[in-house]
């Protein structure tokens, strides 16, 4: 049986790098459920006055995306989710509304 360990480490990048490598225009699928990475996202926030039009697609995200807190106007990073089905312009603002919505958004600061 193949050691997958040693090619996984040899792979593995920071947050920080995986973040660097964005350029305007991307297109950033963040996973779903409990498989997106909050780190990454993290990273990829402090990048929003770097950036232009990233367009990032999800899936029911289990956390507020630092993205959304850091570009609470959509200017940088629209936000396309499959659950909320928003992928038009001002789909970062009607994401947001939907996932305050959510019980488990409610009482996060991007929805007070």
């Amino acid at each position: 049986m193949r050691d997958y360990s040693r090619e996984y480490q040899q792979k593995l990048v920071s947050a920080e790098f995986a973040a660097s490598l964005v350029k305007s225009h991307d297109w950033i699928d963040y996973g779903n459920l409990t498989g997106q990475t909050v780190a990454f996202d993290q990273a990829l926030a402090k990048r929003v006055n770097e950036l232009t039009d990233i367009k990032i697609w999800t899936i029911l995200p289990q956390y507020i995306p630092q993205v959304m807190e850091a570009d609470p106007e959509g200017q940088t990073f629209t936000w396309h989710s499959w659950t909320f089905q928003v992928g038009s312009p001002g789909s970062s603002a009607a994401a947001r509304r939907l996932l305050c919505a959510h019980s488990l958004f409610r009482t996060a600061p991007l929805c007070s």
